[in-house]
């Protein structure tokens, strides 16, 4: 790509409590998103539109805007899957919050958010969103769930980080993102680590990151994992 398309920010969700993060990374600095207050307030907006605008999302999330699936714009909307579980959709949904553009997809009990300025190529977002989803899709073994993205917590921050530098997509190729990151998470050779040892030290590094960044959302989610690779390490 020779375009230098500007990321916003990349949010996702827990799609049956949204706005509640699993993870999230802003690349705005010096704006009103560089403030956690403002980013949470945006999520918050961002959702409760997309459940009111979009009948794909519309049967989503049952606690954040419960009258919303009510009024007559949710009548062809997709119902919730067995036990409450969003049905996924295979295309993206565009919301538009105050100055930016929101790509949606949502996938199983996940929602992943692309957010860019409203002057930004919103096809580009669109195809980052896709890269997005297909390299999650590879790192959670083929089938994105919430469960696989706390268990892989780690690798869902090193896609972010492996195809943006601060705020420029500069990859969108999803098999080469992921051959980046299986590069990273590759023992040292001759090393006795377990996977469990290996995603509880990927999740201190994680949760030291969002501690000197004041992110304790991202915090609770990056521990909330730790926890469960750590109960498994002791189950052994």
């Amino acid at each position: 790509m020779t375009v230098n398309q500007m990321i916003s920010g990349v949010v996702v969700f827990e799609a049956d409590t949204a706005p509640k993060r699993i993870a999230a990374r802003y690349f705005e600095t010096g704006t009103v998103l560089a403030k956690r207050e403002a980013q949470i307030a945006f999520e918050k907006d961002l959702i409760s539109k997309a459940v009111k605008s979009c009948a794909s999302l519309s049967g989503m999330i049952s606690s954040v805007d419960s009258g919303a699936r009510k009024t007559g714009t949710d009548k062809d909307a997709k119902p919730a899957g067995d036990g409450g579980t969003p049905v996924s959709t295979e295309h993206n949904e565009v919301v538009l919050v105050d100055n930016f553009i929101v790509v949606l997809r949502l996938s199983n009990d996940v929602l992943i958010a692309v957010i860019a300025r409203d002057s930004q190529n919103d096809l580009l977002v669109a195809e980052y969103l896709n890269t997005l989803h297909t390299c999650l899709a590879q790192v959670c073994g083929g089938k994105i769930s919430k469960k696989k993205c706390f268990d892989r917590l780690d690798q869902l921050f090193l896609v972010i980080d492996e195809s943006i530098e601060n705020g420029v997509v500069f990859e969108y190729d999803a098999n080469t993102i992921v051959s980046r990151i299986n590069m990273v998470s590759e023992p040292v050779e001759g090393a006795e680590t377990s996977d469990s040892s290996r995603q509880i030290s990927a999740s201190m590094r994680q949760g030291i990151a969002a501690i000197r960044s004041g992110d304790t959302e991202s915090l609770r989610s990056v521990f909330a994992g730790a926890a469960q690779s750590f109960s498994s390490f002791l189950g052994r």
